[in-house]
């Protein structure tokens, strides 16, 4: 739970790519968790305890982040709300040019040959 390997691949920042890889990982576990409620609100209990079964897999069972993405796509009433909280009319264009920017920074870095999975 404590994610060991990830803090100190964070500390002694050896793997530049590797360290950003996991804390957008990290990120992501982060925010749906903190869907959860808004899941229980909008699909009951059964919606959010399948949500954090999904996130306790690899919070549980990995050292660091690393995987964490395909597990939170079972967490799918998760993105189902988050999806809808940012597609309000004053969000799109914001979201827009933060997917926009996202793209160009992934594209370049795998056009570098830099290690994003």
């Amino acid at each position: 739970m404590l994610k060991r390997q990830y803090w100190w691949e964070l500390t002694h920042f050896q793997h530049r790519s590797l360290v950003a890889t996991l804390t957008l990982q990290a990120i992501l576990v982060v925010g749906v968790v903190a869907a959860v409620p808004w899941v229980v609100r909008r699909f009951g209990w059964g919606a959010g305890a399948l949500v954090v079964c999904m996130v306790l897999l690899p919070a549980l069972g990995s050292r660091d982040f690393q995987g964490s993405g395909r597990y939170l796509l079972g967490a799918f009433p998760a993105l189902i709300v988050v999806g809808e909280r940012l597609s309000q009319r004053h969000l799109t264009p914001w979201w827009c040019g933060v997917s926009a920017v996202v793209l160009a920074a992934l594209a370049a870095g795998f056009a570098h040959g830099m290690y994003l999975a």
